[in-house]
């Protein structure tokens, strides 16, 4: 049985204080990468390795390979879309909301095998 003391930080509260600094990530071939400054505005559990932070844009950065980012959206619903590497297929952040917000794939953030995102000094 664990204890969780009365002043611990809530699952995603403790993510979103993890990330005050610069994160970066990549896909797992290593040709798209990318960097988040800030906090995240929210995050969203959707189950085994499904978690995804909602970041403002202005806080989000391509450090390499944009280009071999392929993103697909379905014709009707403004909903769904993916976006994922060309070379390897992994997972990759993509626009929300009019552009002005970016749904980062928590396993796309270089972090511990348990998919937890950390802050990088």
């Amino acid at each position: 049985m664990s204890v969780i003391p009365q002043n611990a930080l809530s699952p995603e509260l403790a993510v979103k204080a993890s990330l005050s600094q610069v994160v970066y990530g990549s896909c797992r071939c290593g040709d798209v990468g990318f960097r988040i400054t800030g906090s995240p505005l929210r995050v969203v559990d959707g189950g085994v390795d499904r978690q995804a932070l909602f970041v403002p844009a202005r806080q989000f950065r391509w450090t390499r390979g944009e280009t071999q980012v392929v993103s697909y959206r379905l014709p009707g619903p403004d909903a769904f879309a993916t976006a994922y590497c060309r070379r390897c297929g992994d997972d990759l952040p993509r626009h929300s909301r009019g552009e002005s917000v970016m749904v980062v794939p928590s396993q796309a953030l270089e972090s511990s095998p348990d998919v937890r995102p950390h802050a990088v000094a």
